[in-house]
């Protein structure tokens, strides 16, 4: 269960003014700048808004102004939301990731956009994910950290401004800071 919450059978509800019935419980949320996702109780991700990228995670790039199911993650803990990108924490310490791709803030090794979640590689024992507008950390189980996408400023800790980075690499800063 994400975030430890136990599961339980969502009733249908009516939604206030809107006419629509929902039938799915939420355990956490997380915002792009024009897309919004969620993690339901049962570890499955729902995404919905502007999708010119893929942020939302459903194979496509139609906006969406109700929620849609994101493909092929069934066990998120945490998600991270960046400008046009979202990345799932998933409950082996791994990360999947979807949305714009263009300065390598996917952390998969390419600057390709991803319509649907692509696990990233080499990354394991994840702690943490967090995005920025166009670049995303991830916490490590040992307290290091990692980062993939623009480094124009320094903002992937790992002591260069080398940008775009394509992969995760490892921040200098972070094992101090975080233990």
């Amino acid at each position: 269960m994400p975030c430890g919450l136990r599961s339980r059978m969502a009733s249908p509800h009516r939604l206030p003014g809107s006419g629509l019935v929902a039938t799915w419980q939420v355990a956490a949320l997380k915002l792009g700048q024009y897309h919004s996702c969620a993690i339901k109780l049962e570890g499955t991700v729902a995404c919905w808004g502007r999708n010119l990228n893929g942020e939302l995670g459903d194979g496509t790039t139609t906006a969406r102004p109700l929620a849609v199911s994101v493909t092929g993650v069934s066990d998120a803990m945490a998600l991270a939301g960046g400008e046009h990108h979202t990345c799932a924490l998933k409950a082996d310490r791994t990360l999947a990731c979807w949305g714009w791709n263009g300065h390598g803030q996917l952390g998969d090794g390419t600057g390709d956009n991803r319509m649907a979640p692509v696990a990233i590689p080499n990354l394991t024992d994840v702690a943490a994910v967090e995005a920025g507008a166009i670049f995303t950390c991830a916490l490590k189980t040992n307290g290091s950290t990692a980062c993939a996408g623009y480094n124009g400023y320094g903002q992937l800790g790992d002591g260069s401004t080398t940008t775009p980075r394509y992969g995760f690499v490892m921040g200098t800063a972070g094992a101090a800071f975080w233990r």
